[in-house]
């Protein structure tokens, strides 16, 4: 890990430690780290945390998952097609600017409020980066490359693999990485809205409800280490599997 990030992390500490023994912010609003991180370690070796975090987690990837299935292949004929790009440019226009939450209500009318809703309403919120920026790497790839294959006798099927959805891998990288943060962040945004009683989300929203500040901030934490571990892993990922981009 970089010396920087480091030294940030340990400012910000450092700040935090400042507002709420000088007394600047309310201890009750602002506990001090000590307090939080003696609850961290209270939820962690009750076993809490780590249900909570396997519950958001499994939503996260699974509306992930769900979100590429549908995405990558739509943002692909997007892509290929003109005619097909016209007539859903102001549907997927209209919905990708819609906040997920608008929709909620809408979802437990139709799918009711357990795990489907939820699953449902991260996906609305993930799949539409990854179907633009496809299609987007499918519209700005080599047009020289591709009039090339067609002259060598490239099938359409084998121009697809060997040469349209390589050329796209970047853009298609981009739209998982900003779609696996939305993922995080609609899930805990859905945990606290809808019924439930595991998750990271739900544990923060009902911290908050019953005052228990400490550990509200203590989850609070724990979803921005979650985000920023994830986002981690997934750049490392990419790195491995794009490294002829940057060759």
């Amino acid at each position: 890990m970089k010396r920087r990030v480091i030294l940030s992390g340990l400012v910000l500490l450092l700040l935090w430690a400042l507002l709420s023994y000088s007394g600047v912010v309310d201890s009750f609003f602002l506990p001090t780290p000590l307090e939080v991180g003696e609850k961290f370690v209270e939820l962690i070796s009750s076993g809490r945390l780590f249900v909570d975090i396997g519950g958001t987690f499994g939503r996260a990837i699974l509306s992930l998952k769900i979100s590429a299935i549908i995405g990558v292949p739509v943002g692909l004929l997007i892509g290929l097609s003109t005619g097909l790009r016209e007539w859903l440019e102001v549907p997927i226009e209209f919905f990708r600017s819609l906040p997920s939450p608008a929709i909620f209500p809408l979802l437990m009318v139709f799918l009711g409020i357990d795990e489907k809703s939820k699953i449902a309403g991260t996906v609305f919120a993930c799949v539409f980066p990854i179907i633009v920026q496809t299609a987007y790497g499918v519209i700005n790839g080599n047009r020289w490359r591709v009039k090339l294959v067609r002259r060598m006798g490239f099938s359409r099927r084998r121009m697809l693999f060997k040469v349209v959805i390589p050329e796209a891998l970047p853009y298609i990288f981009v739209g998982l990485r900003n779609a696996l943060s939305l993922s995080l962040i609609s899930t805990m945004v859905v945990e606290m809205l809808m019924t439930g009683n595991i998750g990271v989300g739900y544990s923060i929203f009902d911290a908050y409800q019953r005052f228990r500040i400490s550990e509200m901030y203590a989850y609070i934490l724990t979803a921005g280490l979650l985000g920023w571990m994830v986002n981690k892993l997934f750049v490392y990922f990419e790195n491995r599997q794009l490294h002829w981009v940057r060759q």
